[in-house]
């Protein structure tokens, strides 16, 4: 579940509603099929759903298990922060 104070920014697809109800956190949205951006807030998703795109990739299609979710998850944020470069060179230190 998000943070207390958590802002989430998401599109408008109709189950994403709820989210606006609770006032734990704020919800912005974007109506993609009018925009990218919400010219009012500057709210985009782009990013956010780029990276779901790039993880998804890095997940092996077979053989996986649900309960192993957040291991890929650390793994792949763990390749973000540290390029190759860093990794090799720190691994044969």
């Amino acid at each position: 579940w998000p943070f207390i104070g958590s802002i989430i920014y998401s599109d408008k697809w109709r189950a994403y509603d709820a989210l606006s109800n609770d006032k734990n956190y704020t919800h912005e949205t974007v109506n993609r099929s009018v925009n990218f951006v919400n010219p009012e807030t500057g709210v985009y998703t782009q990013n956010i759903e780029r990276l779901w795109r790039d993880m998804r990739a890095n997940i092996p299609r077979y053989g996986t298990r649900d309960y192993y979710f957040t291991h890929y998850l650390a793994e792949f944020l763990f390749k973000i922060i540290h390029n190759f470069d860093i990794r090799i060179d720190t691994f044969f230190k």
